[in-house]
């Protein structure tokens, strides 16, 4: 089921300045979620429409979490951030379980693996 979006007042170019923004946990080890809950908040307060995805993945039969963010810029283009990248990574269709899981699978952060190995725990309601 694709969930509602509403238009965002960011550029694509200011997107990327706050990706690589000093937000608290970004490019700390094990702080993916502190990063995801500092980008939101950044996010709301510039009125921009943003969701968590939350996944887990098993790697050599031991399960690891990791959480992203999903936002939308004024031009219409979804982009996924984490506190593993340095930029945001554009991503095409609409925020949904289906399309999380694929680009989850494509993307490496920090997982790229077989769909067998990904699980999306869950996803926030667009804020």
């Amino acid at each position: 089921m694709a969930l509602p979006i509403l238009a965002s007042g960011i550029t694509p170019q200011q997107a990327d300045q706050i990706v690589q923004s000093r937000i608290p946990g970004k490019h700390q080890e094990g702080h993916c979620t502190e990063y995801a809950l500092n980008l939101g908040n950044t996010l709301e307060r510039m009125k921009v429409p943003y969701s968590r995805i939350h996944y887990i993945w098993w790697d050599n039969g031991k399960s690891q979490m990791h959480v992203i963010v999903w936002f939308k810029t004024s031009d219409g283009q979804g982009w996924l951030a984490d506190n593993e990248t340095s930029h945001p990574i554009k991503e095409d269709g609409v925020l949904s379980r289906s399309n999380a899981l694929r680009w989850i699978t494509a993307w490496n952060s920090p997982f790229g693996g077989p769909v067998s190995d990904v699980q999306i725990s869950y996803i926030t309601p667009i804020r």
